[in-house]
């Protein structure tokens, strides 16, 4: 052999040793955040100067979004830690399996719709519908509670939650929560847990405080270790009253000038506010509908431009509170 052929050998083996190098580090996984606000396939959005595969633990710092703006393929073995916002746009899909997403205190995970979806090795773990305020786990669905039915029914102008389950492990108590606005829910109550069980377990909860016309309720299973699982579904009840409509027009609007519809609402003076993603209040002014007759046809200057995104608009009188959301989508100059 001479010296070319050895040189060109020698050049194939370093050549393999650095590709089987590549390969093992990639099946070995990573662990990175994300270091600039940016969409999910974008390499320059992630620290690690590509975007996420199998086996890596990425997170997402406080402050930070990242938009999944693609359906991925699955994952495999992945960890997502949110401390800031994971955002789906609309209808976008995060396929994983043997994965789990932590969403921390202050972290959020928003969709633009319900068409947005988790799903683990095949089954359904999160829906966009379902809000996804932190402390939040979502991982395999084989949860230590089989969920048989979540319902709820209107008594005497209370609010009636009922679900059955077929099967707990390790259950100490299940924790009500309720939203207005699907964004930011509230504890109002627990309901004590069958422990361990393998026979039909039935559980009801009336929430007596129900002062909104549109809400949204979800239960969430303590363990006795005090971990907590998302049961995975969100129920609502709407326009429970004539007072419930709101109409915004044009929707989507610039958020500066936009009308407002409240001639179905039955209070005399409302506080108007615009809402973010994370219940935060941007613009609030005080009307005097009587000043507006039978046709309450508002018009809203805030006098600002919001960035394009999706909002609330929320009205709050002494009949209690009612919530709509709506998009801004303006041109950019």
């Amino acid at each position: 052999m001479n010296l070319s052929q050895n040189k060109s050998r020698f050049t194939l083996i370093i050549y393999l040793v650095f590709l089987q190098g590549i390969l093992t580090l990639h099946c070995l996984g990573a662990s990175y955040t994300a270091s600039a606000n940016g969409n999910w396939d974008n390499s320059s959005t992630w620290s690690s100067g590509r975007a996420p595969a199998d086996n890596d633990t990425i997170t997402i710092p406080s402050g930070t979004t990242v938009s999944l703006n693609v359906i991925t393929l699955q994952y495999v073995s992945m960890k997502i830690i949110v401390n800031g916002v994971l955002h789906f746009n609309g209808g976008k899909k995060l396929h994983m399996c043997e994965g789990i997403i932590i969403v921390n205190s202050g972290g959020q995970l928003e969709a633009d719709n319900s068409g947005s979806k988790v799903d683990i090795c095949g089954n359904p773990a999160w829906d966009g519908a379902d809000g996804g305020t932190g402390p939040l786990i979502i991982s395999d669905p084989a949860l230590p509670v089989e969920l048989l039915s979540f319902t709820v029914t209107i008594i005497n102008d209370n609010i009636q939650l009922n679900w059955a389950t077929a099967s707990e492990t390790n259950s100490d108590y299940f924790s009500v929560e309720r939203s207005d606005d699907l964004i930011t829910f509230s504890e109002i109550g627990k309901v004590k847990g069958a422990g361990n069980s393998h026979v039909r377990q039935e559980y009801s909860f009336e929430d007596r405080q129900a002062l909104s016309s549109c809400l949204y309720y979800r239960i969430k299973l303590v363990d006795f270790d005090g971990n907590v699982r998302f049961t995975g579904k969100t129920i609502s009840i709407k326009d429970r009253s004539d007072d419930a409509a709101i109409v915004i027009s044009p929707n989507p609007n610039n958020g500066r000038i936009f009308t407002l519809d409240l001639s179905a609402i039955k209070d005399k003076e409302v506080l108007i506010s615009v809402i973010d993603n994370c219940g935060n209040s941007l613009w609030s002014q005080v009307m005097d509908l009587r000043a507006h007759g039978n046709n309450k046809f508002i018009s809203v200057n805030t006098n600002t431009y919001f960035t394009t995104g999706i909002y609330s608009i929320r009205i709050t009188g002494l009949s209690g509170q009612t919530c709509r959301r709506f998009c801004i989508a303006r041109n950019e100059e």
